[in-house]
C-alpha cells in the first residue's frame, strides 16, 4: 500500500515540475525525501511486528512442550501402573443429568509444574490416554460399554478426570401387580466387563448420586435413589476371580391420577348408573325388555373403555419367573377392578331377564316357593316375651264383644251392610270401646286382652275402610307387584354393596 502511495507521489511531481526545468534539483530532492520516509516506514512495520512476536507469551510453547512430554513413548493399551501386578483404583461418581465422573491416577502423566512456567493443569485428547473399560450391564441399548471423544483434565500429580455425557436403555424387571399404583425397584450396574478385581478395582466416590438437575417424569415420580459397590464373581477357568460393579438403585413410583381420572372414575359412573337403571320401577321406564338392551349397550361401552384400558396397561403373564408356576399374583390390579366391573353389569343384566321370566309367569303359575319370603310383612313379625292369656270362655265372650259392636252375626263370616258408613259407625263404636277399656281397666278382668283385640279390630276395620274409599281405576298394590318391587330392591343393594366392595379393594389393596 505504502509503495502505490509513493508512486502516485511521484508522478504528481513529475506533474507539477514538468515544464520547470529550473526546479529540478528540488524535485530530485523530494523525491529523495520521499523514499527514506517509505523506507522508514517499511523498516518501522517489518520491526514492530517482530518485536510483538518476540513480546509474545510462551505459554503455547510450554504447554505443547508438556503435551509432547506426556505423549511421547505413551501406550493407551496399557494400564497405567508402574508395576504390572498392581491394580489401579478408578472412582467413580454418578450425577444427573446423565453425567459420570470418572476418575482414576495415571503413573506416566505425571511432570513438575516448576519445569513447565507453573502449569499443573493441562486437557489432552481422551483417545491419547489410557481409559477404564466402563460397561452397562443388561443394557437393551446396542454398544453398551460408555465411550466418549471428549476431553480429559490432568493435574501433574497424574489424576485423570473423565466427564462423560451418557444415556442408556437399560433392562428392569417390572411387576405389575399392582398397577396403576405399583412401585418399582431398578437396579443398573457399572463395572468392566474383562478386568477384575486384579487389574481394575471400581470406587464409589459418593453413595448419593447428584440429583440437583433431575426433574421428575409425568408418569414416574422418583422416590429414591443411591449407588452402591457390590462385588460380581466370575469364574475363570477353575477359579473364580471377584469383579468389583458399581449398582445405581431407583425406587420408583407411579402417578396414578392419570389413570384414575381417565378410566377407573369413567367406568365406575357407568357401572352405577346402569345398574341404577336396570333396578327402576317399571312403570318409570316402560317394558322390562328396554333395561336388558340398557344392559347390552352398558357392556357395549364398557367393552370400549376395556379396549383403553388394555393399550394403556403393561403387558403381563402368569408365569413371570421362568421355572416357577404361574399364579394369579401377576394379573394388574385394575384388571382385577375392571373385570369385577364387567361381571356387575353382566349379572345385572341376567338378572333383569330373570325377573322379566318371573314377572310373565306370576299371572299363569303364582308366586313360586323359593320366593313366598320375599312378600312377607315383616313390621308385624315381633318377637316378644310369653304373657299369660285368659280362659277360653273369656275369649269366646270379647270375641262376641267384638262382633256385636260390628254389628255381625256371630254365626256367620260376614255382616249385613259393608257400606262406608256402616264402617266409619263401627271405627267409631271400636274407638270408643277402646278408650272406655283403657280407663276402666284396673276394675275388668283380663282387660288388657281385650284392649289388645280392640285395636286389631280397629286397624283391619281402618284398613278394609281404606280399601272400600279407593277409586276404582286406581292400581292396586297386588302380591306379584310387591314381590317385583321387593326383588329389585334387593338386587339394587347387593350389586350396589358389591360395586363398593371392588371398589374399596381397588383403592385399599394390601391384602392383595
Amino acid at each position: 500500500m505504502l509503495q502505490h502511495q509513493s508512486r502516485f507521489l511521484i508522478l504528481q511531481w513529475k506533474v507539477k515540475f514538468e515544464n520547470n526545468k529550473a526546479s529540478s534539483l528540488l524535485f530530485h530532492f523530494f523525491n529523495f525525501v520521499l523514499l527514506l520516509f517509505i523506507c522508514a516506514s517499511l523498516i518501522q512495520n517489518t520491526s514492530a511486528s517482530t518485536n510483538k512476536s518476540q513480546n509474545r507469551p510462551i505459554y503455547n510453547s510450554t504447554h505443547a512442550r508438556l503435551i509432547r512430554f506426556l505423549t511421547k513413548n505413551y501406550d493407551t493399551r496399557m494400564r497405567p501402573v508402574l508395576h504390572p501386578t498392581d491394580a489401579i483404583e478408578v472412582g467413580v461418581l454418578l450425577a444427573a443429568y446423565q453425567i459420570i465422573d470418572v476418575v482414576w491416577t495415571d503413573e506416566y502423566l505425571r511432570w513438575e509444574p516448576s519445569n513447565y512456567e507453573n502449569s499443573v493443569e493441562v486437557y489432552l485428547p481422551a483417545s491419547s490416554v489410557w481409559k477404564p473399560e466402563i460397561f452397562v450391564f443388561y443394557s437393551s441399548k446396542e454398544g453398551s460399554s460408555i465411550k466418549g471423544d471428549l476431553n480429559v483434565r490432568v493435574n501433574s500429580d497424574g489424576v485423570v478426570r473423565y466427564y462423560v455425557p451418557f444415556t442408556t436403555t437399560s433392562l428392569c424387571p417390572i411387576d405389575v401387580k399392582y398397577f396403576p399404583f405399583d412401585k418399582q425397584h431398578c437396579v443398573i450396574k457399572f463395572g468392566s466387563w474383562a478386568n477384575t478385581a486384579d487389574s481394575v478395582i471400581f470406587r464409589l466416590l459418593s453413595p448419593e448420586p447428584n440429583l440437583e438437575d433431575f426433574y421428575d417424569n409425568q408418569e414416574w415420580v422418583l422416590n429414591h435413589c443411591y449407588a452402591e459397590q457390590v462385588l460380581n464373581f466370575q469364574q475363570i477357568g477353575n477359579q473364580s476371580k471377584q469383579a468389583p460393579v458399581i449398582a445405581l438403585h431407583m425406587h420408583i413410583e407411579r402417578q396414578s391420577f392419570y389413570y384414575i381420572f381417565n378410566l377407573v372414575v369413567p367406568s365406575a359412573l357407568i357401572t352405577v348408573v346402569s345398574v341404577i337403571g336396570f333396578h327402576l320401577p317399571s312403570a318409570s321406564t316402560g317394558a322390562r325388555l328396554t333395561k336388558v338392551r340398557l344392559g347390552m349397550m352398558t357392556l357395549l361401552s364398557m367393552s370400549i373403555v376395556l379396549l383403553t384400558v388394555v393399550t394403556d396397561m403393561p403387558k403381563f403373564g402368569l408365569e413371570a419367573v421362568p421355572g416357577k408356576k404361574g399364579s394369579f399374583s401377576g394379573v394388574p390390579l385394575m384388571g382385577l377392578y375392571y373385570f369385577g366391573l364387567l361381571l356387575i353389569v353382566s349379572f345385572s343384566t341376567v338378572t333383569t331377564s330373570w325377573f322379566v321370566s318371573i314377572e310373565k309367569r306370576l299371572i299363569s303359575d303364582g308366586i313360586p316357593w323359593y320366593l313366598q319370603w320375599l312378600i312377607l310383612d315383616w313390621r308385624n313379625l315381633s318377637f316378644q316375651r310369653y304373657k299369660p292369656v285368659c280362659s277360653s270362655e273369656r275369649k269366646q265372650s270379647l270375641n262376641k264383644i267384638a262382633m256385636h259392636e260390628l254389628g255381625m252375626n256371630p254365626t256367620s263370616p260376614s255382616g249385613n251392610d259393608s257400606s262406608a258408613g256402616r264402617l266409619r259407625s263401627c271405627q267409631d263404636n271400636i274407638a270408643e270401646r277402646l278408650n272406655d277399656a283403657r280407663e276402666s281397666e284396673k276394675n275388668v278382668n283380663c282387660s288388657r286382652e281385650m284392649i289388645t283385640l280392640l285395636e286389631k279390630l280397629l286397624y283391619e276395620v281402618r284398613i278394609i275402610a281404606m280399601v272400600v274409599n279407593e277409586p276404582l281405576d286406581s292400581t292396586v298394590k297386588t302380591k306379584e307387584s310387591l314381590l317385583i318391587r321387593r326383588m329389585d330392591r334387593l338386587s339394587l343393594t347387593v350389586y350396589l354393596i358389591t360395586f363398593v366392595i371392588f371398589t374399596l379393594m381397588f383403592f385399599y389393596h394390601d391384602w392383595y
